[in-house]
């Protein structure tokens, strides 16, 4: 299971800013009325679509069920931490930083899984990893989550059995996450005493490259021209309305003059 690649959504949001830019001209130059709220309103627009698009996607491997023996050794988010850097190490990959927001998501996670007695990465009321992301105030480009139930002997059991599920390791190993929350607890699950285990990965919004310097120079030089643009339609609109009388050929050619600007 591979996440939409980075350059995807480079490109998406390059994209989107250049042709933001574009059709904020058309705007303006087709508007005889308040373009300053339409241009706000497009870029709003803009925005939305943006975030929306980022947050389309979070790789959840099905959850993973152990079973319900005897516990030899608790389960800790240090030893979690601990185990799946180790891997990534052994597999070339740099290690998961703990992240404050990710871990608020993960505990947010197991509390949900254990107070609705559910075991999927979409609670019944319809609740992903994208929206627990979006309560938390993480914004990212991609995130993903494991989830475990059962009674495993200590933390490297458990890590050692997300690295035997495909989709799991694959979560663990993925080199694009920077990024990681744990939460582990012990409650009541179906009528037993039972672990579960979370981990939130994640690739934050501020590690998207910046644009190169030809794109950033395109859309700087398309902004000048819109602030040129909006101050010449601004007072000509200006003149529109103080014209006396408004009718006229002096007006009509004030009209015309800034319908076709």
């Amino acid at each position: 299971m591979e996440p939409v690649q980075s350059k995807k959504q480079t490109i998406l949001i390059w994209t989107a800013s250049v042709l933001s830019v574009l059709i904020i001209v058309a705007i303006i130059a087709s508007s005889q009325y308040d373009f300053t709220s339409k241009i706000k309103g497009f870029e709003q627009a803009t925005n939305n679509f943006i975030v929306q698009t980022l947050h389309s996607d979070a790789l959840t491997p099905p959850p993973l069920r152990g079973v319900f023996g005897e516990v030899a050794q608790p389960l800790t988010n240090e030893g979690v931490l601990a185990w799946t850097n180790k891997n990534r190490k052994t597999d070339g990959k740099p290690d998961l930083v703990l992240n404050d927001k990710l871990t608020e998501m993960a505990d947010q996670k197991l509390s949900d899984l254990f107070a609705k007695q559910y075991f999927e990465h979409q609670s019944p009321t319809g609740v992903g990893p994208g929206d627990l992301a979006q309560q938390a105030g993480y914004d990212y480009i991609v995130i993903g989550e494991n989830l475990a139930l059962g009674n495993f002997n200590g933390d490297k059991a458990l890590v050692d059995a997300w690295m035997a599920s495909p989709g799991h390791r694959a979560n663990i190993l993925n080199a694009r996450y920077q990024e990681i929350g744990i939460a582990v607890g012990k409650g009541t699950f179906e009528g037993k005493t039972t672990w579960i285990a979370v981990q939130e990965f994640g690739l934050p919004i501020t590690a998207c490259p910046q644009p190169s310097s030809v794109d950033k120079a395109a859309i700087d030089k398309a902004k000048k021209n819109i602030d040129t643009l909006e101050l010449s339609l601004s007072q000509q609109k200006a003149a529109i309305d103080n014209a006396n009388p408004k009718y006229g050929t002096d007006y009509n050619a004030k009209v015309d003059q800034y319908n076709i600007s």
